[in-house]
């Protein structure tokens, strides 16, 4: 369970719950000042650090860049492990990720930060800054497995950065690959939203790369490998992209020669070589970005197109935003406002129709295809 401690929190703290927070920072602390164990004054010295670490959280409530602590308790309700989230100047920093010295290598410190990141997030805060010493090689490698990405170094730091909502992104298809599958074919059996039409979009993807002879094929958003995996077994040359390691694997294990590059969307251009492709599939996943950033990757793509090339899109779509409202409406219960479903009367703007001839066909109530030919 993770509690939030602001402001309003630990002005009424109890001196147990303080005692817990220090007793999960408490590691070290008296050889950090630089003193002995064996120091005469040694339980004087540790009351004064403890009694300088409560003075400490009790004065972040007159701390303007203080945010808020994030405390993770277990299922005894113990703290084992915290957090700080601070404000310098317009980006937000994380600092104090502690796990208590019993409860090391279990998981926890990950645990605390996804939900850390899941809280913050509802409060507009869409990345996150750390400052690592360049010696705290343990701090190094968390930040990298986590997917922070190293901005800048100076002196004894290096300083990281977190996409907030990528990394969300990425663990909610991790943890949903395994069952992927399963919930897609329920949904497109059932009729029901969001995948009803799916097996009649994946029918036509195959039957448009098929008018096409030893087609090459880059699937932006792979997945399992559910849509293409029929032409694989045709043994059409076709390229993976996911940001979902767990995504990947899942494909790699029913079509293990495709190639497969793990990245998200808006770098994947840089990751592609010299390659063109005759047919790019988009399969439900150019929601994930944007409108304008779909307008602008699909600008970009048109250099990675042969001569006539087709773009494929398949997705919840419908002709015009009005009917994309009222399907909105219709299954507000799981319509997820962060997911940006494509129109055709979007699409149908200047900038695409210099590269591409766009067609529309709606294939269910909820779903559609659209295909952009290179001009």
């Amino acid at each position: 369970m993770i509690v939030v401690w602001n402001k309003q929190k630990i002005s009424s703290l109890h001196q147990s719950e303080i005692n817990e927070w220090f007793d999960v920072l408490n590691n070290g602390l008296v050889e950090d000042r630089g003193y002995e164990l064996n120091n005469p004054n040694i339980e004087k010295i540790k009351a004064d650090i403890k009694d300088d670490y409560t003075n400490y959280i009790l004065g972040l409530t007159q701390e303007e860049n203080f945010h808020s602590y994030y405390v993770l308790k277990n299922e005894v309700d113990r703290i084992v492990s915290v957090c700080r989230i601070v404000k310098y100047e317009d980006n937000y920093y994380l600092e104090g990720l502690e796990t208590h010295k019993d409860f090391y290598k279990q998981g926890y410190a990950t645990q605390l930060l996804e939900s850390t990141l899941q809280l913050i997030v509802r409060d507009g805060i869409n990345e996150l800054y750390s400052k690592v010493r360049k010696h705290n090689t343990s701090s190094i490698r968390f930040h990298d497995k986590i997917g922070f990405d190293m901005i800048s170094s100076y002196e004894n730091n290096n300083v990281y950065k977190l996409d907030i909502n990528m990394y969300l992104r990425k663990k909610l298809f991790n943890d949903w690959s395994s069952s992927y599958n399963e919930s897609v074919k329920r949904s497109d059996k059932n009729n029901t939203y969001p995948f009803a039409g799916h097996s009649e979009i994946q029918q036509y993807i195959f039957d448009e790369c098929q008018k096409v002879p030893n087609a090459k094929i880059l699937e932006m958003g792979i997945g399992t490998g559910l849509m293409t995996y029929k032409l694989y077994g045709l043994e059409y040359n076709i390229t993976g992209v996911d940001l979902s390691k767990g995504m990947i694997k899942e494909a790699k294990e029913v079509m293990p020669l495709n190639k497969y590059i793990l990245s998200d969307f808006r770098t994947v251009n840089n990751k592609l070589g010299s390659n063109k492709y005759d047919v790019i599939i988009f399969s439900y996943s150019i929601h994930h970005m944007k409108p304008i950033n779909q307008k602008y990757i699909l600008d970009v793509l048109a250099d990675r197109l042969t001569d006539k090339g087709l773009i494929i899109i398949g997705d919840v779509m419908t002709s015009t935003k009005k009917e994309m409202k009222q399907l909105a409406i219709d299954n507000k219960k799981i319509w997820d406002d962060e997911e940006h479903y494509p129109t055709y009367e979007e699409y149908l703007n200047p900038v695409l129709k210099q590269h591409y001839d766009i067609t529309f066909d709606q294939v269910s109530f909820c779903s559609g295809i659209m295909k952009l030919r290179k001009k």
